[in-house]
């Protein structure tokens, strides 16, 4: 059933405009990236047009071509029409990468160590990776998020993630703006916990190797949940914050290396510690220990 056979056949029970924006960019998907990826050698045949600017048409003309059939069928057109249909591209071009990332990352695994190590993909590795992608056709140069610099750095802070220094103003704060790849990572997880979904963090702004370090994160840290509970047979499945930091020292004694893993995993048990916090309680408990 084509997402035009949707609607005729339940106009009355109204209509899922998203889940129709979707079945109708599955039904197209295919060619429409054959079509966006033929225009890198080929860009002197679209009039000096870039491959972006042809992207935001088409995304145009497909939001057009639905909400016609939308009005044909007495059914209101959402305002928020083109955003939904530039949010379902987004969700399928991510998707489309997600596999091959998995696979990527898998590669890095160290399964016999019984503690996961830091690893640092080589930049060859990436590249590889993103010839990879690029026989596939998955494009995510053509992903598009309506998020900029302020609003990005006005969740960072809302969120505890980034905090601008009590020395420096707004102004000069805003001027001098950056993140690093584990900001936004830290932010995706935040917003998870809060409920909240905004594309473009949940996408890691579509940045190959943020993706990469999300994945291998995520790896990572399921190796030290399993490490971490073999190795404290006693924990509970929700420990009290001192427990929390009983068991990693008895688990590591001094070496503080393994902070942010312990972090992370308490996090998703519902105990939520900052980075300065955990290591200062981890001191203590240490000083104490003697």
């Amino acid at each position: 059933m084509t997402f035009l056979d949707r609607f005729k056949a339940k106009p009355e029970k109204g209509a899922d405009v998203r889940a129709a924006v979707g079945e109708y960019l599955d039904q197209h998907l295919e060619r429409l990236m054959s079509t966006w990826l033929s225009m890198g050698a080929e860009e002197d045949m679209f009039g000096g047009l870039d491959r972006r600017e042809i992207v935001r048409r088409d995304t145009i003309n497909i939001a057009d071509t639905i909400a016609a059939h939308l009005r044909e069928q007495k059914i209101k057109v959402p305002d928020n029409l083109l955003t939904i249909v530039r949010e379902e591209l987004n969700e399928r071009i991510f998707q489309a990468a997600r596999p091959y990332i998995v696979e990527f990352v898998a590669r890095y695994r160290h399964p016999r160590d019984e503690w996961p190590r830091e690893v640092d993909i080589p930049l060859k590795d990436m590249q590889a990776l993103e010839k990879t992608l690029e026989e596939h056709q998955v494009a995510l140069g053509l992903l598009y998020y309506d998020i900029n610099d302020d609003k990005l750095r006005g969740l960072l802070e809302k969120y505890g993630v980034r905090k601008r220094p009590k020395h420096q103003d707004a102004e000069v704060w805003a001027r001098s703006f950056s993140y690093m790849h584990e900001d936004i990572i830290a932010l995706k997880a935040r917003l998870r916990e809060k409920g909240v979904r905004v594309q473009a963090v949940e996408h890691l702004l579509g940045d190959l190797r943020i993706m990469v370090k999300d994945e291998l994160l995520a790896e990572q840290d399921e190796q030290f949940e399993r490490s971490f509970k073999l190795a404290n047979p006693w924990l509970i499945a929700t420990p009290t914050r001192d427990g929390w930091i009983r068991a990693y020292v008895a688990t590591f004694g001094r070496n503080l290396d393994y902070l942010p893993y312990l972090q992370r995993m308490a996090a998703r048990r519902g105990t939520y510690f900052e980075k300065e916090e955990l290591k200062a309680l981890v001191e203590e408990a240490l000083r104490q220990q003697g």
